[in-house]
């Protein structure tokens, strides 16, 4: 969250003082108001986190009718009603109309300064709960999307599979039946080549959308690295993106499910593809070092901010614009590396591109 915005309002000079300069302490940006009016041009101007407003000023001016065009203009604002005039029927009334809280002026021997800034706090941190919370919803809904258009596109690809068997199957009886001097035969043939791709691509996709069922046998890395090319490269080329692999490792082989090592893969080329809306190079390479496998994969992007990457591997974070990701692409990567006995290291300067190191035992 950024630094909170705090409305104060109020008529009494010494009151609305001793508040901002309470809530100024805490490094909060402060706004006041003297009067109904004024607080209506503030409110109407700018939004605010918090609004304490005393619940009865001159002129008939009242806290709940500030309360009220509060939650019309901003429905998550936290209001706090601040008043000399303390009875229940006062409090009821501010709390059926949203206020978060009720603070009493003239309690003895209490600071309600401190009282008022404690409500704040509160005030402050179940805003940003809420906030939290409504982005982790919007996150999981989309996760749940995510997870829908993997079984829809298992079933488009077997429902593809079926036609596409029976193209090829023609193409073959044509290519038979025709002499290789014929006029049609390059183009048959393309045919035939165009619907071999397209019958390699589906069962990448069955691959990719089945279930990972836990089964782990001997995966060659740089074997998954090229099926992943085979489903990715046009589209990285549309979006202007150059992959190029580097293969130096002699041993390769891991203890792992096919899945797993295919969505680690998979993961990062897209990631790193994301970060680069403009076009930019994605270099993969392999080596080996003390037993393990060692997959490097650097692309020229945007760069992740430093303050940013100790949490990149966290479940929902995410540096792309909303929309844009899940935030759990890089931290399914760092759960399967590590199930598989791995390590995945980031590096990164902004402006210049990411490097992603990841490190498995080889059998």
């Amino acid at each position: 969250m950024t630094e909170p915005r705090i409305l104060v309002v109020d008529d009494e000079d010494v009151v609305r003082d001793n508040v901002q300069w309470v809530m100024h302490h805490q490094g909060w940006s402060v706004d006041t108001a003297s009067s109904e009016a004024e607080a209506r041009d503030r409110l109407q101007s700018a939004n605010y986190d918090a609004v304490i407003a005393d619940m009865k000023m001159d002129r008939d001016a009242s806290g709940i009718e500030i309360l009220k065009l509060a939650k019309e203009l901003s429905p998550a604002v936290e209001v706090i009603i601040l008043t000399a005039y303390g009875n229940l029927q006062n409090a009821a009334r501010a709390m059926e109309l949203g206020a978060y809280s009720y603070v009493e002026k003239n309690v003895p021997n209490v600071d309600v300064y401190q009282i008022l800034l404690l409500k704040v706090k509160q005030a402050l941190e179940k805003k940003r709960l809420e906030e939290e919370n409504r982005c982790l919803q919007a996150r999981l809904i989309n996760v749940e999307r995510q997870a829908t258009l993997g079984v829809l596109s298992s079933a488009i690809a077997h429902d593809v599979h079926n036609p596409l068997t029976g193209v090829l199957g023609y193409a073959d009886l044509v290519l038979e039946s025709i002499d290789e001097n014929s006029p049609i035969y390059r183009d048959v043939l393309m045919i035939q080549e165009g619907a071999l791709r397209c019958k390699e691509i589906l069962r990448h996709i069955l691959d990719f959308a089945r279930p990972d069922e836990g089964e782990t046998m001997p995966v060659d890395v740089q074997s998954s690295v090229d099926r992943i090319m085979v489903l990715l490269q046009r589209a990285a080329m549309q979006k202007k993106v150059d992959i190029a692999c580097d293969f130096t490792a002699t041993s390769t082989i891991v203890m792992a499910s096919p899945n797993q090592v295919s969505q680690v893969i998979m993961n990062l080329i897209v990631n790193a593809c994301q970060a680069m809306p403009d076009g930019g190079r994605v270099r993969i390479h392999t080596s080996n070092r003390n037993g393990s496998v060692i997959l490097r994969l650097s692309d020229t992007g945007k760069g992740i901010p430093q303050e940013s990457i100790a949490r990149v591997f966290d479940p929902f974070f995410s540096t792309k614009s909303r929309g844009e990701g899940t935030g759990l692409g890089l931290y399914i990567c760092k759960d399967i590396v590590t199930q598989l006995d791995g390590t995945i290291e980031v590096e990164s300067e902004v402006g210049k591109g990411t490097t992603f190191t990841i490190a498995l035992p080889t059998v």
